[in-house]
């Protein structure tokens, strides 16, 4: 009979639409070849029952604990008079914590696991039974370079919610046996002492490569990018890219076309659109727009973690370019796996090389696949729970 392993996540996870959703959907995906999962997820939406299908085959039970909107408010009011972050308070919620402890005492768990901080509050103080915390990303690292780049009072509001986030990272270690991070990066912005980080596992995202493989598509877009397109990073990104990084490679080649490739685009992202730049929305299939692409650009100016549409990209033999703020968490060798630009100027100059020089483009797609071949696959990713 395998062990149990119960899972605590802040979102259901799928469709796959957000990073956190992705890491915790194939986490549970290849768990599931050693625990029975009892899967316990947070949902502020309705979660339809394609997305619960999806996860049938690899949970044993699967409890979806609803937040409602008028709650939520009050738990963020909540946060005037605690010390705990923003976020931790959105998810808190003592009936649903509650039915977590309830059942676990009848389901007499071998393993607990959390996915972020933001819901290690549901755990924490359960005594006896090993837990893991996957951090994910350096939360209050998120937070900071949000405000630097805010305005008034946002800029405030995230300065605050990095301090308390960068608190209440240090503080949760104790509580947790076994720790996971998504890269070295991350890691290193993690507010540890040099004798717990060495404690911290790097537990990177893998990647499913009979999935995401090389095909052959007519390519419509010269350059693309992907993600969700409501969060913060991915937003800014996606303007940096239209706004001052293409004017430079128009002024080359003015009927480049771009894709910004994902759901929910805020309506800024909506404006960018034009003849020559085309805002998806969801799609079924990202594989099919990436291969309608020549080249992946992610200019990552803020945030943390690593870039999935990167590995996804590169999975697909496909040339990319990015920041060295994203290739700090991938650790590609630049040059030769990826192209890394510092400024607009520097990522145009990458774009027009390649566009220019198939030979380089298809050298650099090969490697970029061999290199995510050798070092990111998701039972390795798992194998530390």
């Amino acid at each position: 009979m395998k062990p149990r392993l119960l899972v605590v996540l802040s979102r259901f996870p799928y469709p796959l639409d957000k990073g956190d959703k992705l890491r915790a959907f194939y986490f549970i995906k290849h768990l599931s070849q050693t625990y029975r999962i009892f899967l316990f997820a947070l949902s502020d939406l309705q979660v339809s029952e394609q997305a619960q299908n999806a996860l049938n085959p690899f949970c044993e039970e699967i409890h979806i604990l609803p937040l409602s909107k008028a709650r939520l408010a009050v738990n963020l009011l909540q946060s005037l008079t605690n010390n705990l972050p923003f976020q931790v308070n959105y998810f808190l919620n003592q009936q649903h914590k509650q039915t977590i402890q309830t059942a676990i005492e009848r389901i007499k768990p071998d393993k607990l696991f959390c996915q972020l901080p933001r819901v290690a509050e549901y755990l924490r103080t359960i005594q006896g039974i090993p837990k893991t915390l996957d951090y994910q990303d350096c939360f209050s690292k998120i937070m900071e370079g949000r405000a630097q780049r805010g305005s008034r009072p946002m800029k405030w509001i995230y300065a605050w919610e990095s301090n308390r986030m960068r608190n209440y990272e240090a503080d949760l270690f104790k509580d947790f046996q076994h720790h996971l991070i998504i890269s070295k990066a991350d890691l290193d912005a993690l507010p540890l002492s040099k004798a717990q980080k060495k404690m911290v596992r790097i537990s990177s995202n893998g990647i499913e490569f009979e999935y995401y493989k090389p095909r052959q598509e007519k390519k419509d877009f010269e350059v693309f990018f992907a993600g969700n397109m409501s969060y913060p990073p991915n937003v800014e990104a996606g303007i940096y890219l239209i706004e001052r990084v293409m004017p430079l490679v128009w002024e080359k080649l003015p009927k480049a076309k771009v894709a910004l490739i994902g759901t929910n685009p805020t309506a800024k992202i909506k404006s960018l659109a034009g003849d020559l730049v085309e805002v998806t929305g969801f799609v079924d299939d990202v594989r099919e727009w990436y291969a309608k692409g020549r080249i992946l650009v992610a200019p990552m100016i803020i945030g943390a973690g690593l870039q999935n549409k990167l590995l996804q990209a590169m999975a697909m033999e496909i040339p990319c370019i990015t920041t060295p703020l994203a290739n700090s968490a991938l650790g590609a060798f630049p040059g030769k796996q990826v192209l890394v630009g510092e400024n607009p100027s520097e990522i145009a100059t990458h774009i027009l090389t390649l566009l220019n020089n198939e030979e380089l483009a298809a050298q650099l797609a090969y490697s970029g696949r061999e290199f995510v071949t050798q070092n990111f696959s998701w039972d390795e990713a798992v194998s530390y729970i």
